[in-house]
């Protein structure tokens, strides 16, 4: 590599602006990369890690902080997942396990019953999610393989293959972004009229991508005193310069958190620089293949 594109790397931190190739920053593990006045955590595993999701089961809130899910699990990486809504406790995005159903939009009241948004209910309930599938090998003698995408909640699995987890969020980033196809934004006659999670304001940010040969990412973007957080066409931007074809956007804000063995990284901070630590409804957990 010629020296004078090779990234800057400074424990562990890597210096995106410096950066030309793709290829140069890709490395599975936990980076810490600086993109302009932002500072984004990008953990890269292979599509050999085991990957699976948890929902908080606290019977007083049905939440609980990243930490407490670290707590209960030997997962090498967990990021925060779907949007809920923090007055119930209940999940507004899709979640499946093992096969089954743990989370429907549909059951949470608040939200269905919601007739400021029951124009765009259809679109809501049909938000993307990503998924591992399950699918049969023609080799009765080779296991099921696991293959990952990022599609809407409606979409059929490929043939010969059964979606054996689901978390959804929304909106897609790439390949496209499907903000307006997922009601999170809104236009009248050309004028912005609706954006549900702040789309265009640089924010704390979270996010689930995939590279070409199905590797995984997690992103989670800090807005600090030291980081100026991202609009999502910036996260967008910034994912595609890792090589990363297919993004995910999480629950973001002050739900944003990233735990990597043995420390939380959270996204947002309050007037006095402290970080955040609000508790979730869901999160994705990835464990490293040679476990």
């Amino acid at each position: 590599m010629d020296p004078k594109t090779a990234p800057k790397i400074e424990n562990n931190k890597i210096d995106t602006a410096r950066t030309t190739s793709a290829d140069a920053i890709r490395a599975y593990g936990h980076r810490t990369h600086v993109v302009g006045e932002a500072i984004a955590h990008v953990v890269t595993q292979p599509v050999s890690a085991e990957l699976s999701i948890a929902v908080a089961e606290d019977l007083a809130t049905g939440l609980a902080t990243i930490e407490a899910f670290a707590e209960d699990s030997s997962a090498d990486y967990i990021i925060n997942g779907g949007f809920f809504d923090p007055n119930n406790g209940k999940t507004t995005s899709h979640l499946i396990s093992q096969g089954q159903t743990i989370g429907d939009p549909a059951d949470n009241e608040r939200l269905v019953d919601n007739l400021d948004l029951s124009q765009y209910m259809p679109q809501i309930l049909n938000r993307s999610e990503f998924r591992v599938y399950r699918c049969r090998s023609a080799d009765a003698d080779v296991a099921n393989a696991t293959t990952y995408d990022i599609t809407f909640h409606d979409a059929p699995p490929p043939d010969g293959c059964r979606v054996s987890t689901a978390i959804g969020a929304g909106p897609q980033l790439l390949p496209i972004d499907t903000s307006e196809t997922e009601a999170f934004i809104d236009y009248d006659n050309g004028t912005l009229i609706r954006d549900a999670i702040g789309s265009l304001q640089p924010n704390a940010r979270s996010a689930i991508g995939l590279y070409p040969d199905g590797a995984i990412a997690l992103i989670m973007v800090e807005k600090n005193a030291s980081s100026s957080g991202m609009t999502l066409l910036e996260l967008a931007d910034f994912a595609k310069s890792l090589g990363i074809t297919k993004l995910l956007n999480l629950d973001g804000g002050s739900s944003s958190a990233l735990f990597v063995a043995g420390q939380t990284y959270f996204g947002l901070a309050d007037a006095e620089d402290n970080p955040v630590r609000r508790p979730v409804k869901s999160v994705i957990l990835l464990t490293q293949p040679d476990r």
